[in-house]
């Protein structure tokens, strides 16, 4: 029994994370969408629908379709066991005149997925579902290792995948990525190293159809129509684990540790924390986070309007707000407004009446 606890101890330390190695991916699954269930034409290399995946489109000097909008589904009952949402592509057109390095991508970026999962003749496995409703619609997937930032890291790195051709039933798609050795590679000192899975329905000639396993071939949008995906999973090794979908609070908290955001969908009269009146015409207050987020976050919020301090019973209206000196632990707001407050009293900053108030803090990589 002894030499068994011994070996067990031995070979501990190569089980570095159990969890990432199972599923490297936060929000595989697309539960979680705490920016919106739906957005219109997302900016090159921003968010703005499921939590965890960033959208790139460039047509680098041709004409992307009018509209692309990415949504959050929910699947036919019985359809694909485990799941209850998929994600949607919608773009109304194929565009046109694309240029070599045009692309059209759905990315999530690994945090630290280079030191974790890549290595010489290391290997990670994709599974996903897919299908689409536009015609001889092309798919492909690829990788990229960044090094990330701070001193001078090795360049990025990517690692072509492969490509097939969607239909409209549901499909199950499987390919094992080669990673890169980290011999003689150097890290950057902020410890932000990651690995971006690409999952790709457009791209030019250049370096982004090779990388997304059409090399020469060059694939646009293909016309309106729906490209859905489902059940995304990246697993340490060359086998096809089954899908296995996470808790929706374990989720929730993986992804609230990128990005944590309050709205009043549910309540107009939400409130973000207890505060003190710093004058007459101002309360500052802490919110503290859910989680510890992964670095100190960047805030944003909607309208001056939608927020106001509580006085009496009542909520005067906030006239500016203001998010500074945020941690990884909370965020400290201030709300001005015309007149009212007591110097020096508590306050409740709320949402103003408002459903579509919302403030939110990022600590995307």
């Amino acid at each position: 029994m002894a030499e068994t606890k011994l070996k067990q101890q031995a070979v501990q330390p190569e089980f570095f994370n159990l969890s990432m190695a199972r599923q490297a991916l936060n929000n595989g699954n697309f539960d979680i969408w705490q920016r919106g269930v739906t957005a219109t034409n997302i900016l090159n290399g921003d968010y703005g629908s499921a939590d965890r995946w960033q959208q790139y489109v460039n047509a680098d000097g041709g004409t992307l379709p009018t509209s692309i909008v990415y949504s959050r589904q929910t699947l036919t009952s019985g359809d694909l066991p485990n799941s209850f949402y998929f994600y949607r592509v919608a773009p109304n057109g194929a565009g046109s005149s694309f240029g070599a390095g045009a692309y059209g991508i759905t990315a999530q970026q690994i945090e630290n997925g280079v030191r974790y999962l890549c290595g010489l003749n290391k290997k990670v496995t994709v599974t996903f579902w897919a299908r689409s409703s536009i015609a001889n619609k092309k798919f492909g997937i690829g990788m990229v290792l960044l090094y990330g930032s701070g001193g001078s890291p090795s360049a990025d790195e990517f690692i072509n995948g492969k490509s097939w051709t969607l239909t409209t039933s549901w499909t199950k798609y499987t390919h094992t990525f080669t990673t890169n050795t980290l011999v003689g590679k150097t890290f950057g000192t902020n410890g932000d190293d990651r690995l971006n899975l690409y999952l790709g329905y457009a791209w030019g000639t250049g370096t982004f159809g090779t990388v997304l396993g059409s090399p020469g071939v060059a694939e646009t949008f293909g016309g309106a129509g729906n490209i859905d995906i489902a059940q995304v999973q990246l697993c340490a090794g060359e086998v096809a684990l089954p899908f296995q979908p996470k808790s929706y609070g374990q989720e929730l908290a993986d992804c609230q540790r990128y990005y944590y955001r309050i709205t009043g969908i549910d309540d107009s009269y939400t409130t973000l924390a207890c505060g003190q009146n710093d004058n007459t015409q101002a309360n500052t207050c802490v919110v503290p986070f859910p989680c510890v987020m992964r670095a100190d976050p960047v805030p944003s919020f909607s309208s001056q309007g939608d927020f106001g301090v509580g006085v009496n019973g009542t909520v005067v209206a906030g006239t500016a707000i203001a998010e500074n000196r945020s941690t990884r632990y909370a965020g400290r707001v201030t709300v001005s407004v015309a007149s009212g407050l007591t110097q020096n009293a508590a306050g409740l900053i709320f949402f103003n009446n408002s459903s579509i108030a919302w403030i939110a803090w990022s600590a995307e990589l």
